[in-house]
């Protein structure tokens, strides 16, 4: 399964998503958010809420993210442009790249102590009129 958003900045460096995109201006391109490289068992990533933390497998999602242990179950790892993502995406479009629920994606923004509206946010309420 790819991972299709509409950019509406065409693929510039500062990517804001919107999803889904129904303006008739707006370029299909694939997502700015890419996997960090890793090797499952061998790899150590830092993760913001965890530490140092060893990758045990990958997310099955839209976008393919490391997994660490967590407790007695398994997560993923708050790293690289995940925290680029969810400092500068709407909640929606991270929950729904990375595919978890919206619970956890206020989870992860509350740790980075990020504003209830984002740039991604504001572009989203400025295409609906929500």
């Amino acid at each position: 399964m790819t991972a299709t958003a509409f950019c509406l900045c065409s693929a510039s460096a500062e990517c804001i998503l919107v999803l889904p995109c129904s303006t008739p201006n707006a370029s299909a391109c694939t997502t700015p958010y890419h996997c960090p490289r890793c090797r499952v068992g061998r790899t150590w990533l830092h993760c913001v809420i965890r530490g140092r933390v060893k990758v045990v497998g990958l997310a099955d999602g839209p976008i393919i993210w490391p997994i660490c242990r967590s407790g007695k179950g398994r997560a993923r790892i708050l790293t690289g442009v995940l925290v680029k993502a969810v400092r500068m995406e709407s909640l929606v479009a991270v929950a729904r790249l990375w595919g978890v629920s919206g619970q956890t994606v206020s989870v992860w923004r509350k740790v980075l102590n990020v504003p209830r509206f984002t740039r991604g946010t504001f572009k989203l309420y400025q295409e609906y009129g929500a």
